[in-house]
């Protein structure tokens, strides 16, 4: 596949309020070139260079692109296999750049796929989030099975072999659930081989017992959020204040869910279905609708949402880092505006505008281990959103994203795509 083609000249953001995780919102000009951040100054006192392209933001806020750390790039109710495939991860893709993603981690995937698609967002051009990659799911309850995201592990041996696998696709993380279901050794010959071979690891926590069994091995991020009615247990908290780990809660899911079902007429917003044919837009959709009305995990999750408050107060209580992680492509979880919902979760659930954008942009950086993301200082990567008026007034809003450019290409600009088609 040919490496698309943009333009990358210099860019000079204008009169915008720039707002930076601790430091609130400040009158700034940003000049960008070479995909990177080059200089920021006082309001108006930047002058373009030869051939830059101007864009006066005209007090509108500045964010840096937003990191999301649970990505899925299926399209539910799209073949991308097949005699007919559909290329998911271009449509996934557009979706999150149009929703202000620039950079993601992608859960679950083949090797194979997970190469291409670490190589294709490499591309500046490319319109795709740039990506790290986790591999196939790891799981415990069926070590016999091989499929091409899921795999078993049948010993210790096999563990190794595994991971070696992963290592050699030049892939960045490996996803484990299910931990304390594995077989005697293999959970931390797991988690060796990883840590010997450079990847990082996702540790499901989707329940109690989950959790306990992968904090045994300290991951790098703890994934997801238990849904049960009980409370967490202290000492369980207080094994997660002491890992070391990366919360990556799923609380946006859930807020989604539960507005479709209170308004049935939101499943169908034509963001929705935003770069696809007329018959692929009718299929998604009637998936969709199925999914809502028949999925037993959809129900649980709608359960749970109640409680979700409550718990996401337990996890922020243990003074652990929380990383946004939208967990889109999930059933009836577009790619577009999740991880919006995310954001406007946290504020239902109590938190500020604040502490949300961090979460969205500083926090995964950091969990990423990518600290040119999520920032727009001076030699971090020229990632931005420009977002109409003030960030802080009114709900987060995704139809008020103006401008998003990813290492200095524009794909959204004056609230249209202008990214490859």
């Amino acid at each position: 596949m040919a490496n698309p083609t943009c333009d990358t000249s210099p860019i000079l953001v204008r009169n915008a309020m720039l707002w930076a995780a601790g430091d609130g919102v400040q009158h700034r000009d940003v000049l960008f070139a070479d995909g990177r951040v080059v200089r920021v100054g006082q309001a108006g006192s930047l002058r373009p260079p030869a051939g830059a392209r101007l864009i006066e933001a005209r007090n509108h806020t500045l964010l840096p692109g937003f990191v999301d750390l649970h990505i899925h790039f299926s399209v539910r109710g799209l073949p991308s296999q097949g005699p007919e495939p559909r290329d998911t991860a271009a449509l996934s893709g557009r979706q999150l750049l149009r929703s202000g993603v620039t950079s993601g981690r992608l859960h679950l995937s083949s090797l194979e796929t997970g190469a291409d698609l670490k190589r294709r967002a490499a591309h500046p051009c490319a319109p795709l989030p740039r990506l790290q990659v986790g591999g196939p799911r790891l799981g415990g309850a069926t070590p016999e099975r091989e499929e091409s995201a899921f795999w078993g592990v049948r010993s210790p041996e096999d563990a190794a072999a595994k991971i070696d696998r992963i290592w050699a696709a030049g892939l960045d993380w490996i996803p484990i659930h299910e931990a304390h279901r594995f077989g005697p050794g293999v959970l931390q010959a797991l988690a060796s081989a990883a840590r010997r071979r450079g990847l990082r690891i996702m540790g499901s926590g989707a329940d109690f017992e989950e959790l306990a069994a992968v904090l045994t091995i300290r991951p790098d991020t703890l994934d997801y959020i238990d849904l049960s009615a009980a409370d967490y247990p202290p000492d369980l908290l207080a094994r997660v204040a002491s890992s070391g780990a990366t919360l990556a809660p799923t609380l946006g899911y859930a807020h989604r869910l539960r507005a479709f079902f209170d308004d049935p007429a939101l499943v169908q917003a034509p963001e929705h279905f935003e770069f696809m044919a007329p018959p692929d837009a009718a299929a998604v959709l009637a998936t969709a609708r199925r999914e809502l009305a028949e999925l037993p995990y959809v129900a649980a999750t709608l359960d749970a949402y109640p409680r979700l408050a409550r718990k996401f107060a337990q996890l922020r209580g243990t003074g652990a880092p929380i990383a946004i992680a939208s967990d889109v492509g999930s059933p009836a979880h577009f790619q577009a505006a999740g991880i919006w919902w995310e954001l406007n979760a946290w504020r239902t659930f109590g938190l500020d505008v604040e502490s949300a954008l961090r979460a969205a942009t500083q926090t995964g950086a950091q969990a990423l281990g990518d600290l040119s993301a999520g920032n727009l200082r001076v030699g971090s990567h020229a990632d931005f959103i420009l977002y109409e008026g003030e960030i802080g007034v009114g709900p987060l809003d995704p139809s008020r994203i103006r401008t998003v450019a990813k290492a200095g290409a524009l794909f959204v600009h004056d609230g249209h795509w202008v990214g490859e088609p």
